[in-house]
């Protein structure tokens, strides 16, 4: 496995214990109310989630109706919205503003490493526009 900053790159799969919860990411995800939806249903967002990017990482933030949950490892089978370029910026910079968070769970989010030059790639040209 390898870091780049809040990232790790492996291929193989998290193990975690009981105060764990895995969000498994398909591939192939282009849609953000996909990925919304994804993260809801296993996150359990709450009913007052407003299905935009700053809910997403207001909810993402918080995490705090997760009782007895101590760590959220987010599996990524590939890098999403690879067909939308600015979707992309978006996702992977709320996942990554998340990393080093004291409040709720610790997160810990995984990419294949595959992945990871594009993703370095991606948020150096976000950086860059920002």
């Amino acid at each position: 496995m390898t870091t780049d900053g809040p990232f790790h790159f492996t291929d193989d799969r998290p193990a975690g214990d009981d105060s764990t919860l895995v969000v498994r990411i398909p591939a192939n995800i282009n849609r953000k109310r996909k990925m919304l939806a994804l993260y809801s249903g296993q996150l359990r967002f709450p009913a007052y989630f407003g299905w935009n990017w700053d809910a997403f990482e207001e909810c993402l933030r918080d995490l705090s109706w997760l009782d007895g949950v101590r760590q959220v490892i987010v599996v990524h089978r590939d890098l999403p919205f690879a067909e939308s370029p600015e979707q992309q910026e978006i996702y992977l910079s709320i996942l990554r503003d998340r990393f080093g968070i004291d409040q709720g769970p610790r997160v810990t989010v995984t990419f294949p490493r595959s992945a990871q030059a594009m993703v370095v790639r991606t948020l150096e040209h976000y950086d860059a526009q920002s």
